[in-house]
């Protein structure tokens, strides 16, 4: 029905009424619920997509409270909460639904992209909680994969609004990409089996997809970070791996042609 409530949304009253029962539903003490609500907003949110900008604020809020370590909203927040639901019954999100909470986030920033997004009041909100489980996961988590998934749509949404969290981001995706590729790369001269293979080659493929994703959100800004590192050379090693899997020979070219404003650059790193 996601078509259908979507050509709603120019009614405001009644979309406020709807956000209103999906933020409070998000925020349900229930894990159950706040699965199907989130995936209820995504969709509503893919559909719907520019229309949903006026309540941009309260609907950022939301998500903010339930990646919290604990859900509690903010005043913004409680203000489309019903009167019989206080914050208080809002529970912990636990793992399989934090990913959903990615998802969600991320087809609302896809949905609304820069002309929307990009002001600071928004930016502050899309960020900070990703930031946040940004720098609490160790580089070998796997809960980095659907961070880094959500982190690319966002970074082409905000545009050069995500330059204050840039190289922070940068630098550790050539840290996960030459982590990987060591081991991957000693693993495959050896001729050992990699237990963990799949894991590691979905760190590179998705740091690749994040750094491509960069190039066209930060558009010319991004020159000063490709300029300063070693990215081209890492990128031309995915492409020199044996057996590291088609998907990652296909995301080295893409990201190769993404980082392309410094041509000079590439020439060299690319030299044989």
């Amino acid at each position: 029905m996601a078509p259908w409530v979507a050509d709603q949304a120019d009614d405001a009253t009644y979309t406020h009424a709807l956000l209103g029962k999906l933020c409070a539903h998000i925020l349900d003490h229930n894990k159950k619920v706040q699965e199907s609500a989130c995936s209820c907003f995504a969709s509503l949110a893919e559909y719907a997509g520019p229309k949903l900008a006026q309540f941009a604020g309260p609907i950022l809020d939301t998500l903010n409270a339930a990646f919290s370590k604990y859900v509690r909203p903010h005043l913004l927040v409680v203000a489309l909460l019903p009167a019989h639901q206080p914050a208080s019954m809002c529970t912990r999100y636990q793992a399989k639904n934090i990913f959903i909470l990615y998802d969600a986030l991320g087809t609302f920033c896809d949905s609304l992209g820069a002309e929307h997004l990009n002001k600071p009041v928004y930016i502050s909100k899309v960020l900070a909680p990703l930031v946040a489980r940004w720098n609490g996961l160790q580089d070998d988590d796997r809960q980095l994969c659907p961070l880094l998934e959500c982190m690319a749509s966002v970074v082409r949404a905000l545009g050069p609004g995500f330059a204050a969290a840039a190289a922070t981001v940068y630098t550790r995706c050539l840290r996960l990409l030459e982590s990987n590729l060591v081991t991957i790369k000693a693993a495959e001269d050896a001729h050992e089996s990699l237990g963990e293979g799949d894991s590691l080659r979905d760190f590179v493929v998705l740091s690749l997809d994040m750094l491509s994703a960069m190039c066209e959100g930060l558009g010319p800004h991004v020159a000063k970070l490709v300029a300063g590192s070693n990215v081209l050379a890492l990128v031309h090693e995915c492409m020199r791996v044996r057996r590291s899997g088609r998907t990652v020979v296909i995301a080295a070219p893409h990201h190769v042609c993404a980082c392309r404003t410094p041509t000079s650059l590439c020439g060299k790193a690319l030299a044989p």
